[in-house]
């Protein structure tokens, strides 16, 4: 415990070379503790060595194959090595193991409740957001289906996914309309990091804003400049 202190202050006062440092110490000390390999894993990920953590972050997997968070922070390391069939190994482990926990776990708010809030934070984006949302279905979902994991970005922790094809595709003539653009809102991935309305309602905001960014063929820099951001 004390380990785990010392390398969380130094790396919440900045110093991301000591904490690694320091969690280095406790993995010479306790090697088979499979949360300090994790621990030197993400700071690795943090320090833009992905080939290192990905290293620390295998071995926590094999200790302890149960942790969805480990899964989650290796198939990260290996999208920054673009080891395409490892990205989707990891996601495609940390689909199966947040999906059990769902189904054990009750949701934060009722789906009523969420839809309430889905609703109101479609209403009140800006104006020239829900122009451009006229053709585009919102659906939300409690988690993703495994569907998610056969494309990039593979990954079932997503607040939200554009499906669907582009605005530009959209405007021509050979366009069939069959397939209708679509956002989808995760639930579960939502309220697992906000758990009161207000922070939920927020990041749906955001969530929705960036989706219909996508559609639009916008970086983020362009939906700042436009103060929908």
């Amino acid at each position: 415990e004390v380990l785990d202190l010392q390398w969380r202050l130094s790396y919440l006062e900045g110093r991301l070379d000591e904490a690694m440092e320091e969690v280095r110490r406790g993995v010479a000390l306790f090697p088979d503790d499979p949360a300090l390999q994790h621990s030197a894993g993400w700071c690795l990920l943090e320090l833009r060595d992905p080939a290192a953590a990905a290293g620390f972050l295998e071995r926590a997997c094999e200790l302890d194959p149960e942790a969805a968070d480990t899964w989650y922070d290796l198939a990260l390391a290996r999208e920054q090595l673009g080891d395409e069939p490892a990205i989707q190994a990891a996601f495609q482990r940390v689909w199966t193991l947040d999906r059990a926990a769902a189904e054990a776990t009750p949701l934060v708010f009722e789906h009523e409740t969420f839809e309430e809030i889905l609703r109101n934070a479609i209403e009140e984006l800006p104006a020239p957001v829900l122009t451009s949302m006229a053709n585009v279905v919102v659906i939300h979902e409690e988690y993703p289906d495994e569907w998610i994991l056969e494309a990039p970005p593979y990954d079932p922790r997503l607040f939200g996914l554009f499906v669907g094809p582009v605005v530009a595709d959209t405007r021509g003539a050979q366009f069939s309309g069959e397939e209708p653009s679509r956002i989808y809102v995760f639930q579960r991935n939502l309220e697992r990091q906000f758990g009161h309305p207000a922070d939920l309602a927020a990041e749906i905001r955001i969530t929705l804003i960036h989706e219909v960014g996508h559609y639009l063929g916008l970086e983020e820099e362009d939906l700042a400049d436009r103060g929908w951001l």
